[in-house]
C-alpha cells in the first residue's frame, strides 16, 4: 500500500535588507573593477577593436549584472511582503536607482528569517 505525503509549500526566496545592500555594493564594486580595465584596456588596442571590448562588456558583465540585480530585487520585495514585479523596474533607466533605494529601505515582514 502506497504511503501518501503532503508536500510542504515552498516558500519564496528572500533577501533581508543588509543582504541586498551588501550584495548590491558587491555589484557596483565589480562594476568599477571591470569599467577600469575596460578603460586601461582600450587604448592599448587597436582603433577597430575598441568596440569589441565594449561589446564583451556589456555581453559578458552588463547583461549578467541586469539580470541578477532583478532577482535580488524580486526576492527582496518578497521579503518584503510586496509584489515582485515591482523589480521590473529595474530595466528603466534613472527609475531603477529609485527602485534599489525603496527594496533596500523596506522592512522585512515579521515572519521573515532572511540574512
Amino acid at each position: 500500500m502506497e504511503e501518501m505525503y503532503e508536500e510542504e509549500p515552498r516558500s519564496r526566496p528572500r533577501i533581508g535588507r543588509k543582504g541586498y545592500i551588501k550584495r548590491w555594493l558587491i555589484l557596483i564594486a565589480v562594476g568599477v573593477v571591470v569599467g577600469v580595465g575596460q578603460a586601461v584596456a582600450e587604448p592599448l588596442l587597436p582603433a577597430d577593436f575598441g568596440g569589441v571590448v565594449s561589446l564583451g562588456v556589456l555581453v559578458f558583465y552588463g547583461l549578467p549584472a541586469l539580470i541578477i540585480s532583478v532577482a535580488w530585487t524580486m526576492r527582496r520585495f518578497t521579503d518584503a511582503g510586496r509584489d515582485e514585479a515591482w523589480a521590473l523596474l529595474l530595466v528603466l533607466p534613472v527609475v531603477n536607482i529609485a527602485t534599489a533605494i525603496v527594496a533596500a529601505s523596506l522592512p522585512s515582514r515579521e515572519d521573515a528569517q532572511a540574512d
